[in-house]
């Protein structure tokens, strides 16, 4: 299914990851087998990009363009909901992840 991770060694850590998978499992088949349109798949990858982030590192990544771009993201996701479009704000709400997951791999990047 391309979206599962080898265990890690650590119990908690890999307790969590199969909560995940057993979610994205589950999403899997609405979404026609494409794992990027599961929303768990990307708390997922947010997940375990930043476990190890001190506070510091969040800081850093909150940025005043990381603020704007996800008041706006929210804002649409909002939309969709008073809308009540589930397919739109589940798709508004994936952007909000990958938004945050490009962040997460940009500041990993410069670190």
């Amino acid at each position: 299914m391309g979206y599962l991770f080898k265990k890690s060694g650590n119990k908690d850590f890999d307790k969590l990851i199969k909560i995940f998978d057993k979610q994205i499992k589950k999403e899997y088949k609405d979404a026609n087998g494409d794992k990027y349109k599961c929303i768990s798949y990307w708390k997922k990858h947010k997940f375990t990009e930043s476990i190890d982030f001190t506070l510091d590192d969040w800081k850093k990544i909150r940025t005043e363009k990381y603020w704007k771009k996800i008041n706006y993201l929210q804002s649409i996701v909002s939309k969709t909901i008073k809308d009540k479009n589930k397919q739109q704000e589940k798709l508004a709400s994936i952007e909000v992840d990958r938004f945050i997951l490009n962040m997460i791999l940009e500041y990993k990047n410069i670190k």
